[in-house]
């Protein structure tokens, strides 16, 4: 009898305490119909409440001390006014220094007050943050040609060598950074030091376009859009042959005609520089060749002058956009 009445009283304890807690009255607003930010120190307020609030008097402020109402005869906000209950409130001032702003609201009614909060981002005009040009270059220290390559695009992305895996960008009006690698699942942000991030990338697969996930925030707390960059690792060499048109490396009159034929299969150019070394004399040459087509030989003819007689050793040192080599030896006979 005893475990009978004690079950029914915890019955009848959980259905009262359950009635007043699902019962709870409570108020909410909302900032400009939910927006995080805003560049206008008016907003609209909305009052959210889970009871019928027309018996109620409604009162707003930014600081939970000074409270203010808003008069629909005199289109006005007035200073310890309570207003008469109205889903929307237009024009409440939030101040006008810049960064996060709390707006308070209660609802009050025969001594019982009904009270939440709730906050929008003030930012400055033609400030929001904004990733920019990307600006990459590669660490290969002895090659100084390795600046700005391609887009970033899936069609067009950025070529950089192994171990240079780097991601700089301009960040306009930004003062953190955070990237992802799938788009879902974000670092932690980092600080960006004079407008620049300057992020080394985790270990990227060699020859396969990878995305990379960006976007930065201001001291408001205001996010910019999110920017996709693309990036692949080059690791392949250009191939590239040197040839004549004779049956050899022949220098007649001190002139040899050479065909330089190169492709590589994310590069827009190959640039190339040519030893010649004879009884400890030298002579250097160096150009370019531009690819037209990425992964199709382009040609190339060059005229080496004024050599001396004799058999003079050759080096060629092709090199495509992120410094990847191939070298090419042999003798020219100059008569």
């Amino acid at each position: 009898m005893k475990n009978k009445m004690l079950a029914t009283l915890i019955l009848v304890l959980v259905i009262v305490f359950g009635a007043i807690s699902f019962g709870q009255e409570t108020i909410s607003v909302e900032v400009n119909y939910g927006q995080e930010s805003t560049q206008d120190n008016l907003v609209s307020l909305k009052v959210i409440s889970n009871t019928n609030l027309s018996k109620y008097y409604i009162q707003f402020s930014t600081d939970n001390q000074n409270w203010y109402g808003y008069d629909f005869s005199k289109n006005s906000w007035l200073k310890d006014y309570v207003s008469k209950y109205s889903e929307f409130y237009p024009n409440f001032n939030v101040g006008t220094s810049k960064g996060a702003k709390t707006v308070y609201v209660r609802a009050l009614k025969d001594g019982k007050v009904l009270w939440n909060k709730s906050s929008v981002n003030l930012t400055p005009y033609g400030q929001e943050p904004i990733i920019e040009n990307q600006i990459n270059k590669s660490l290969v220290e002895n090659y100084s040609n390795s600046n700005t390559y391609g887009t970033g695009t899936i069609e067009n992305p950025y070529v950089v060598a192994p171990g240079s895996e780097v991601m700089r960008l301009n960040a306009s009006e930004s003062d953190y950074f955070s990237i992802s690698y799938d788009g879902n699942t974000w670092s932690k942000y980092e600080k960006i030091n004079n407008g620049m991030i300057n992020k080394r990338l985790r270990l990227l697969s060699n020859g396969v376009v990878i995305p990379v996930y960006v976007k930065s925030v201001n001291e408001f707390g205001v996010e910019s859009s999110v920017r996709i960059i693309y990036y692949v690792v080059d690791i392949m060499a250009p191939t590239c042959s040197v040839s004549t048109p004779y049956n050899s490396y022949l220098a007649i009159g001190g002139n040899c005609e050479l065909i330089l034929n190169c492709s590589d299969d994310f590069s827009d150019y190959v640039s190339y520089s040519i030893t010649m070394t004879y009884e400890g004399y030298s002579k250097y040459l160096s150009g370019k060749i531009n690819i037209y087509e990425k992964g199709i030989s382009t040609t190339q003819k060059i005229t080496l002058e004024n050599l001396p007689n004799g058999i003079i050793e050759t080096k060629v040192i092709f090199t495509d956009k992120v410094g990847n080599e191939t070298i090419r030896n042999f003798q020219i006979v100059s008569y």
